[in-house]
């Protein structure tokens, strides 16, 4: 059996058809990389909750004014941890250690803080957004930030 143009392109079809197209294999490159999790979900989630935050420019404001008034009070903060301008919660053992009280990393473990709180304030209830899509937003955002931590 000879094997000629029109036989290569069979198999080239045959290929093709057995291979997954380019998003499904984005898809399932995803996939394998958040251990088999469909990222699909968490993808619309980040979509609508951003939708959102945008047709709802005061919340815009209220997050710009927010992040401005915490970055003024963490230049003017001292390093003792009773004197930070952002607490962390009585069970929050993160900056629990004698060095946080010293610049630079007093002042980072009050961003982080800030950050977190920002973040909240960002992820709550808007019209429009369902509150499953809210509840995840704010999850990973809350678990990446903390990474940073």
């Amino acid at each position: 059996m000879a094997f000629d143009a029109s036989s290569q392109e069979a198999a080239d079809k045959v290929a093709d058809a057995q291979s997954p197209t380019w998003p499904e294999a984005l898809r399932q490159a995803l996939a394998c990389a958040t251990g088999g999790v469909d990222p699909a979900p968490t993808m619309a989630a980040f979509s609508n909750w951003a939708q959102q935050v945008c047709r709802h420019p005061e919340r815009l404001g209220e997050l710009g004014a927010a992040l401005a008034r915490g970055a003024a009070a963490i230049a003017t903060a001292p390093a003792a941890r009773g004197q930070w301008a952002f607490q962390p919660d009585r069970d929050d053992k993160r900056f629990a250690g004698a060095g946080w009280e010293a610049p630079p990393f007093s002042a980072l473990a009050q961003t982080q803080l800030l950050l977190e709180g920002l973040w909240r304030t960002g992820c709550s209830p808007l019209p429009g957004l369902a509150e499953q899509d809210r509840r995840r937003v704010e999850h990973l955002g809350l678990l990446s930030l903390g990474a940073m931590s």
